[in-house]
């Protein structure tokens, strides 16, 4: 995960996630991107929608997460395969990780993110 997105978690929804969260998660590892001057490439994103897919790049890594559709759009043209959180959500369930989705989506939406209730129907 680059920088940005650790600002933009620690920042956002009403739980505030805390620093000590990201940084204790032992299956996280914050990167920082080699070249920022690519950021103003991507004028159209945010901070950091911009920084995953150039870190993804720099990495060679061929998917990302992305809920944002115009930064989703931006991905797919150069050559990333995406996913969403809900996306997320659906994989961890049919492998195991977790058993339901819903109470997960629930959380999301008390934080504060919107999603649309045709989108949870399909997944849940």
């Amino acid at each position: 995960m680059p920088p940005a997105v650790k600002q933009e978690l620690i920042a956002g929804g009403k739980s505030q996630i805390g620093v000590q969260e990201l940084e204790s998660a032992a299956w996280l590892q914050i990167m920082e991107i080699k070249d920022s001057t690519k950021i103003s490439l991507l004028y159209e994103l945010d901070r950091g929608e911009a920084e995953v897919i150039i870190l993804a790049q720099e990495q060679r890594t061929a998917e990302v997460i992305i809920d944002e559709k115009v930064a989703r759009m931006q991905a797919r043209i150069l050559g990333l395969k995406v996913v969403g959180t809900l996306g997320l959500l659906l994989r961890a369930k049919n492998q195991g990780f977790i058993d339901e989705i819903r109470p997960l989506i629930n959380k999301i939406l008390e934080e504060g993110i919107y999603i649309h209730e045709n989108i949870v129907r399909g997944i849940v």
